[in-house]
C-alpha cells in the first residue's frame, strides 16, 4: 500500500477509511441512502457511526494494510504514529482515539438531552471522557429547527421539577415544547454544542456530528412516545440534574458560507469552529479555482491527525507514497499523524470538504 512514514517503522502511515456502523433509532428514517450507506429494509436508521473507538463499537479499517483492523489495534500498533501530539497523556490509561464522527439523520425529533463534561465526570469520581459535540447542518426539511437551551424565562429548577412531575404521571402531558428554546436552521449552519447544554435535534435535518469519544447521553423529555420496542424509553433526570450549565452560547456558532468565502480567498483551508475538544477547518474551491492544495499531518511544529470528509462535490486525497483516493459526499478518511504531506485536488465542482482535528 505505502511506505512507513512513521517514526516507527512498525506503522504503514497511509489515508485510513472505515466501515460505517449504521445505528437503529425510533427517530430515524432512510436518509442516510443518499449518502451511499446501504440500508437495512425497514428499518429507521438514525446514525451511521463513521469514525468510533467507542467501547464495544470500534471502527474497523475498509482498505489498504490494515484491512479488518479496529481502530483501537492501531493505536495499540503505535499510539503517537496515529494521534501525534494529541495523544498527551492517553498512554497512562487505555488510549482511545478522542474523536467519534457520525452521520445523523432526525426524520423525527430527537429526545431533549444533556452530555456531562470532563470535570462533571471526574467531580462524580468517573472516568472517561465528557461529550462536547459539533453539528454541521447538511440538509433540511422547511421550518427545521433545533432545540438549543431553554425558553426565556424557564430556569433548569423549573424545567426538572415539571418533568419528574411528568414522569411521575402527577401531571399531563401539555405544551412541554415551550419550556425548549427552539432556534430555525438552514445548510451551512454550524451548531456548537457545548457539554452540559440542554439541546435536540429537531425533525427534517440531516448533519454531521463531531464530538467527545463517549456515549453518555442523560435524556430529559422523548415526547411521550414508545422506543424501538414500543416501550417508553427511559429517563435520567437525576443524572441531568448533577450536570453543570455551562453558559450561554451563540446558535448557530459558525456559518460554512462564510467559511466559504474565506477560503476562495485564501485558497486554502481556513477555521470554522475551534474548541478545546476539536477543530473544524473548511477547504473550497469552485469552477474557475481548481487547484491544488499542499498540506501536512506536521503543522507550526506539532503533529497530529487529520480527518476529511465532502460536503459538497468530490475531491481527491494524495499521500507522500502516491497513494489516491476520492472522497465523496459523506465519505471520512483518517489521515495518521505520521503521515505528513498530503494533498487534496477537487475532481468535481463546486467542492467543499472539512477537516476534523484534535485540541490544538
Amino acid at each position: 500500500m505505502s511506505s512507513p512514514t512513521s517514526s516507527s517503522s512498525r506503522f504503514d502511515a497511509y489515508p485510513l477509511t472505515f466501515e460505517p456502523q449504521l445505528e437503529e433509532r425510533v427517530w430515524g428514517g432512510r436518509g442516510l441512502g443518499s449518502f451511499g450507506k446501504t440500508l437495512p429494509p425497514s428499518i429507521p436508521i438514525g446514525e451511521s457511526w463513521e469514525i468510533s473507538d467507542v467501547e464495544g463499537k470500534p471502527s474497523k479499517v475498509s482498505r489498504g494494510t490494515y484491512k479488518g483492523r479496529s481502530l483501537q489495534e492501531l493505536l495499540a500498533i503505535d499510539l503517537h504514529a496515529v494521534l501525534g501530539g494529541c495523544a498527551g497523556n492517553e498512554s497512562k490509561t487505555r488510549p482511545r482515539f478522542p474523536l467519534l464522527l457520525k452521520l445523523i439523520e432526525a426524520r423525527d425529533d430527537l429526545s431533549v438531552q444533556v452530555h456531562p463534561s470532563d470535570a462533571d465526570l471526574r467531580r462524580q469520581g468517573r472516568s472517561g471522557s465528557g461529550k462536547t459535540e459539533a453539528w454541521v447542518i447538511l440538509a433540511t426539511e422547511p421550518g427545521a429547527r433545533v432545540v438549543y437551551g431553554l425558553a426565556p424565562g424557564v430556569d433548569r429548577a423549573e424545567l426538572f421539577k415539571r418533568m419528574e412531575a411528568l414522569a411521575g404521571g402527577k401531571l399531563p402531558r401539555r405544551d412541554e415544547e415551550s419550556l425548549f428554546h427552539w432556534v430555525e436552521v438552514a445548510p451551512g449552519d454550524v451548531i456548537f454544542v457545548p457539554a452540559g447544554t440542554i439541546h435536540a435535534s429537531g425533525k427534517g435535518i440531516l448533519l454531521a456530528e463531531v464530538q467527545q469519544t463517549s456515549d453518555i447521553t442523560y435524556r430529559i423529555y422523548d415526547w411521550g412516545r414508545p422506543g424501538i420496542n414500543g416501550k417508553p424509553r427511559a429517563l435520567h433526570l437525576k443524572e441531568a440534574q448533577d450536570v453543570s450549565d455551562p453558559g450561554p452560547v451563540a446558535c448557530p456558532s459558525a456559518s460554512l458560507a462564510r467559511a466559504r468565502r474565506d477560503s476562495l480567498a485564501s485558497k486554502g483551508f481556513v477555521s470554522v469552529l475551534t474548541c478545546d475538544k476539536f477543530q473544524i477547518d473548511m477547504l473550497a474551491s469552485e469552477s474557475d479555482s481548481r487547484a491544488e492544495v499542499r498540506e501536512s499531518t506536521r503543522q507550526e511544529r506539532t503533529e497530529g491527525f487529520h480527518v476529511l470528509s465532502s460536503v459538497e462535490g468530490k475531491a481527491r486525497c494524495r499521500a507522500p507514497s502516491g497513494d489516491e483516493l476520492e472522497i465523496s459526499p459523506g465519505e471520512f478518511v483518517l489521515l495518521p499523524a505520521a503521515l505528513g504531506e498530503y494533498s487534496i485536488e477537487p475532481s468535481t465542482v463546486p467542492m467543499k470538504i472539512l477537516r476534523f482535528r484534535g485540541p490544538e
